[in-house]
């Protein structure tokens, strides 16, 4: 049986157990098989993020149990995801700069080219600045 698609709503009734979906999502979830995208994980961790706050919870965690009920179709972008989610919870990065390092340490070797400091304290990281002659 192929995955149905989910979107953001249905993680945010995965994530939070009064959301006002959460039962229709216990449904979906007893009777189908689901999966979703980086893209709506992104779309998760932005609107879930406060600018100058964080996170009211730690990511990690959270996004290790949430993949155990709404996948992404491949390891590798679950490994993508985990790593985000580790950088979110151990560096003050911003949902986007977090999948950007991410993406750099899982699939470039760990080589980013950009003009954003923010990755600068990540020892696995090297970045590469871009910055006008």
């Amino acid at each position: 049986m192929t995955a149905t698609y989910v979107e953001t709503d249905f993680l945010f009734a995965v994530a939070k157990p009064d959301d006002w979906l959460t039962e229709e999502v216990e449904a979906v979830l007893a009777e189908e098989p689901v999966e979703t995208s980086l893209l709506v994980y992104a779309e998760f961790l932005v609107a879930a993020y406060t600018r100058g706050e964080g996170f009211e919870f730690e990511v990690a965690p959270l996004v290790a149990n949430m993949l155990d009920l709404v996948p992404l179709p491949s390891a590798a972008d679950e490994e993508l995801l985990l790593a985000a989610a580790t950088y979110l919870d151990d560096h003050d990065l911003t949902p986007f700069d977090a999948l950007h390092a991410a993406h750099a340490t899982t699939r470039h070797d760990g080589v980013l080219i950009g003009s954003d400091r923010a990755y600068d304290g990540l020892s696995d990281l090297d970045r590469h600045p871009l910055s006008p002659e």
